[in-house]
């Protein structure tokens, strides 16, 4: 939630002279410590509401729908491990809580938050795999495979973002009673650019996703061109005596000519089996709501996460004494823990039911009681 802004300009914290005891008993609370903690409430229950009725319904647990977990997940571990010290921190004007907390505060701060938007990078890739080569995601992809890619997504923010932390931890953190609980940026320049490109690749990669969707999904595929040959033409039947045997007229559009064949020998290149249609408007009904979902979140991270990176991206090079800026930056890249439920509700029709469903089950739990 801080990164480069408290890495490079220690003034985010006014530090005075008073003791840990005077300090501790005379919390500010001022507008961030505020909000902080009315998002930690509201993202609590909501990503935690929602990962309980996938829980329960393993009908929900489709190989889309674990990404959809996985992103509950990341918003739930970012709650728990960062949340709390950091609504701390900001009652206070000096870091109260010790060394270990604060390489704990840290790496939430950078690992945990890199996951989270890593956690929608895998969502918009799904929908691309779905869209550009349906054949293959519908064959390939599984449960499974989205288990191993959401837990090889986790390896690979921890290889590389996490050493910036441990190394800060190891040589280069400053006395916490002098900075606070701050990184000591200006010798892990490099390492530092790095972590901001992995924060700037799963929102240009949302963004570019979606007008690449819609392309897609206007351009007729080659399913839907052989649907169209192969579809049945109108049939005529006639004789050619009263003892000969009835024959079929059918005339192909895709053809100049009309075909005769034998009535015994049906022609069956367009019809679908009552199971390979229901699998078909269930695949189709599964991609729409997973481009919704998309489209969703690309819109509300264009509007949380923009003002953050650059941001951050700026303070790289020269300092921002701006702190209207970075208190709305900041209090929009945590409102998307909060935006990310409240989507997959609006969203995902049978979530919402099995939602409402467990509302109405608790409900009755309660009368009963």
């Amino acid at each position: 939630m801080h990164k480069f802004h408290l890495l490079l300009n220690s003034s985010a914290y006014n530090f005075s002279s008073n003791t840990t005891n005077e300090l501790f008993f005379n919390p500010k609370w001022t507008l961030m410590p505020v909000v902080s903690l009315l998002i930690f409430i509201f993202s609590s229950i909501g990503n935690g509401l929602l990962l309980i009725v996938f829980i329960k319904e393993r009908s929900l647990r489709t190989p889309f729908n674990i990404y959809v977990m996985n992103l509950l997940i990341a918003n739930l571990v970012c709650l728990v491990f960062q949340f709390p010290m950091d609504i701390f921190s900001s009652l206070y004007s000096s870091w109260l809580l010790g060394e270990r907390a604060c390489t704990l505060y840290l790496y939430a701060n950078f690992v945990l938050e890199a996951n989270i938007c890593n956690a929608h990078l895998l969502i918009a890739i799904n929908r691309i795999w779905a869209v550009c080569n349906p054949l293959s995601y519908l064959t390939v992809h599984s449960v499974r495979t989205a288990v191993v890619l959401c837990i090889g997504v986790w390896v690979y923010v921890h290889v590389a973002v996490s050493p910036v932390v441990f190394v800060d931890a190891l040589y280069y953190r400053l006395p916490l009673y002098m900075t606070g609980c701050l990184m000591n940026a200006p010798q892990q320049k490099i390492w530092c650019a790095m972590v901001q490109v992995i924060y700037w690749i799963p929102e240009i990669v949302m963004i570019l996703t979606v007008p690449l969707m819609f392309l897609v999904k206007r351009a007729p595929t080659a399913s839907q061109v052989a649907e169209q040959n192969n579809k049945i033409a109108p049939v005529r039947f006639f004789y050619d005596g009263p003892n000969a045997i009835p024959k079929i007229s059918i005339t192909n559009p895709s053809d100049a000519a009309h075909r005769s064949v034998n009535a015994s020998v049906p022609a069956l290149g367009g019809i679908q089996t009552p199971d390979t249609h229901l699998k078909s408007r269930k695949g189709k009904r599964d991609r729409t709501h997973g481009v919704l979902v998309l489209t969703l979140l690309t819109m509300s991270v264009a509007i949380c996460w923009t003002p953050s990176n650059v941001y951050y991206t700026i303070s790289l090079s020269q300092l921002i004494d701006n702190e209207v800026f970075y208190q709305l930056q900041t209090v929009l890249f945590i409102v998307q823990t909060v935006v990310d439920p409240v989507i997959f509700m609006l969203a995902l029709a049978n979530l919402r039911t099995a939602v409402f469903r467990l509302f109405r089950l608790s409900s009755w739990t309660l009368r009963l009681t």
